[in-house]
């Protein structure tokens, strides 16, 4: 599959026994409300994704740390809960297989193996996942852009800003 093609996100509803949980319709309704949300596929989507951070939640100890504060080996753990639940609510191969290549580049990426990068790569996946739900949520044929691909410059600009913050921290002590 070329790397910037669009992939299709048609999912079925997801038969995950642990589907739902406590205090999820007022935060489900919240975001609906706020993103103007009325398509029912957009909507199973977002359940679908609630439910994953709910499990992550419950994987890291009922502690929630946004992605871009996790560390490299929370990612990690993270990224294979993640990849666990899209097979489990039946999300689309082709999808699947797009985010399993999207953590295969970052984890191979030469950023990877420089001091402080790893931070680097986090954000940028934080930013990348967010910003390809977003896509998706607001997509009008239920497709978005292969997150496989690394933005090389997105992931510089977070770099230069990552940097730029550690630097002003040091310089301010």
């Amino acid at each position: 599959m070329p790397e910037d093609a669009e992939i299709p996100t048609q999912q079925q509803p997801c038969q995950d026994p642990d589907y739902a949980g406590p205090g999820y319709q007022p935060l489900r309704q919240q975001l609906v409300d706020d993103m103007g949300i009325m398509d029912e596929e957009a909507v199973r989507l977002l359940d679908r994704v609630l439910q994953q951070a709910r499990q992550q939640r419950q994987d890291l100890g009922g502690g929630v740390l946004p992605d871009h504060k996790l560390s490299w080996a929370n990612m990690i753990a993270v990224k294979n809960n993640m990849i666990e639940h899209m097979t489990k609510c039946a999300w689309p191969h082709e999808v699947i297989h797009s985010f399993m290549q999207f953590y295969l580049n970052l984890d191979t990426h030469p950023l990877h193996s420089q001091l402080h990068r790893d931070q680097t790569l986090i954000a940028y996946q934080a930013k990348a996942q967010k910003d390809w739900h977003r896509d998706l949520l607001i997509s009008k044929d239920g497709t978005t852009y292969n997150i496989a691909a690394i933005n090389e410059g997105h992931l510089q600009e977070i770099g230069e800003e990552l940097f730029n913050k550690r630097h002003d921290a040091t310089l301010a002590e």
